[in-house]
């Protein structure tokens, strides 16, 4: 639910300010809703017909110039979010990829299509790509803003160099997560990495 009424906000805000006399205020939200319905029916109903959902979304875009770039962004995770959960990984990870390619700026909803990419990444143990995700989504953001978000990051930063044996490395993002937790109360996130770099640190 949060994630239609963000992305139909941001989307009706750019456009009403870009709309032709051809396109009026009732054509433009008739169509966000469309395609926010179509993304909707696409996420909580996967099988053989989500494709068609996800294209008939897409044509509704590229039929209206008029429309922002998050739902061209949004339609494109559809496709690898249903190749993802129908294990499809490889077909997964390059949808994810072209999504992280087309952001330019600091949104909140970036955490989840960054998130999907540098895990499909991890458990392919494509560990280089899911770093530079990781890395590409702290330079995007804003520490002050998504602390909270950016915690995850440095925390897949700490998993890949534990898996690398780089246990200087992993402590060090560690701290950061540490940090991150606690400027954004994450209260259970925290604790959960004190008690693993608590473990790391009596191993070795």
């Amino acid at each position: 639910m949060q994630k239609s009424v963000y992305l139909f906000l941001c989307s009706l805000i750019i456009l009403l300010s870009n709309c032709t006399q051809k396109d009026t205020k009732q054509d433009v939200l008739s169509k966000i809703k469309e395609i926010d319905r179509l993304h909707t029916i696409a996420k909580n109903n996967i099988n053989d017909s989500t494709l068609i959902y996800i294209a008939r979304a897409e044509k509704i875009i590229h039929n209206n110039k008029n429309l922002p770039d998050t739902l061209y962004i949004e339609n494109i995770f559809r496709k690898g979010y249903y190749y993802e959960q129908t294990k499809q990984l490889d077909s997964a990870s390059y949808y994810f990829h072209e999504v992280i390619n087309l952001i330019k700026l600091p949104r909140k909803r970036n955490i989840t299509y960054f998130r999907r990419a540098w895990e499909v990444d991890f458990f392919n143990k494509r560990y280089a790509n899911a770093v530079n995700i990781a890395e590409k989504f702290i330079n995007v953001s804003d520490e002050n803003q998504y602390a909270g978000d950016l915690s995850y990051a440095y925390n897949l930063l700490g998993r890949v160099n534990s898996k690398l044996g780089d246990y200087e490395k992993t402590l060090m993002y560690n701290d950061k997560v540490l940090d991150l937790t606690k400027k954004a109360s994450k209260i259970d996130f925290y604790t959960t990495t004190a008690v693993d770099r608590a473990f790391l640190l009596y191993r070795n």
